[in-house]
């Protein structure tokens, strides 16, 4: 039995396909403090291949848990072995690991719902190996495809642990986006060995599993701004190197610009998106509101007194930051006076 070509099969088909299970949403159980009796000696909402390997005849558990924990009672560990000569490395992986050894095809990685878009992934481990091996790492988030039966990458990350560390310490896999898509579903695959010379007694322990959200860029836009008749309003996102940015056109989905500013002269909503170097992606939008009503000379949709001391401030020469000169223009001749003023006025007090 080729139980090497197995798990690393495996490994590599968590990145082909897989399917969604339990509702719950964070990395289940990072902290590894649940271990449910009757779970093959698995976390709670994890598995192995224990279910195989850990009974009559090959009494083998790569997967156990251990009380060397980071903080709580437990952590996961994680621990390459042998059956029959062949080198079994230790593999835990989130949700429900499906194995069909007649026929690898047909083996599933069935993840858990998650619809968040982290950063990274971090948390802690300690690793010890006889030899040159190195433990691994594997987290990706999918979306289901009606098209194809299947499940779409939307992002992975990786992390190798490569040394001997006696005491934990950190780590990080840093998530790499490629596609705007919200994910529907997550895996996360733990190995502890993933090198071509895997070596029995290879041990990886793992707790305190955590996302980070820090690196999500935020678009900051204001709910809805008015645009007086004529005129224009510059939105601008601030620049960061590397990153990109992708203006839409609310209505039509069409990309109307690809800078940090974006100039409308139309009413209109508009949406920003703006990606970090990891393609890790922010959202906004904005409602740009046209406002033809004489009178409402700020453009805010009614008339009332601020109108009026907008008015006010406009005639003896102290613009306001907005100023719609035609709705202050009432009636229509062109210049904004004291008579526009009493008009202002009589509107406002017939509403």
């Amino acid at each position: 039995m080729k139980y090497h070509f197995l798990i690393i099969s495996l490994l590599l088909f968590v990145f082909v396909d897989g399917e969604v299970l339990y509702a719950q949403a964070g990395v289940h159980n990072g902290n590894f403090e649940s271990w449910p009796s009757g779970n093959n000696d698995n976390p709670e909402f994890w598995d192995s291949p224990n279910s195989i390997t850990g009974g009559f005849p090959f009494f083998l558990k790569t997967v156990e848990k251990t009380s060397d924990s980071h903080t709580g009672n437990w952590a996961a560990q994680i621990t390459t072995g042998t059956i029959l000569g062949e080198t079994i490395p230790g593999l835990l992986s989130l949700g429900t690991l499906e194995i069909d050894l007649e026929n690898i095809e047909n083996t599933q990685f069935i993840g858990l719902p998650f619809s968040d878009r982290p950063g990274k992934l971090e948390g802690y481990y300690k690793y010890s190996t006889p030899g040159t091996d190195f433990g691994l790492l594997a987290i990706l988030l999918t979306r289901y495809n009606d098209s194809t039966n299947s499940q779409d990458s939307i992002a992975f990350g990786l992390t190798q642990f490569t040394a001997q560390e006696d005491e934990y310490a950190y780590f990080s896999a840093t998530m790499q986006y490629l596609t705007l898509a919200e994910p529907d579903s997550i895996n996360i695959v733990i190995l502890s060995s993933a090198s071509p010379t895997m070596m029995p007694g290879s041990q990886l322990k793992v707790d305190d599993l955590a996302f980070d959200y820090s690196a999500t860029p935020i678009v900051e836009l204001p709910e809805f701004i008015p645009l007086c008749s004529g005129e224009s309003h510059t939105f601008e996102l601030g620049f960061f190197e590397g990153y990109t940015y992708t203006w839409l056109h609310g209505e039509t989905g069409d990309v109307i610009g690809n800078e940090n500013v974006l100039t409308v002269t139309e009413p209109g909503i508009y949406e920003a998106i703006v990606q970090n170097q990891q393609g890790l992606p922010g959202f906004g939008s904005v409602e740009v509101v046209l406002y033809e009503e004489p009178g409402d000379a700020n453009g805010d949709g009614v008339v009332n007194g601020l109108d009026i001391i907008t008015m006010i401030n406009y005639f003896v020469g102290n613009e306001s930051e907005v100023f719609c000169f035609e709705n202050a223009d009432v009636n229509g001749d062109g210049v904004v006076n004291i008579l526009d003023i009493v008009m202002t006025i009589a509107i406002f007090a017939d509403n």
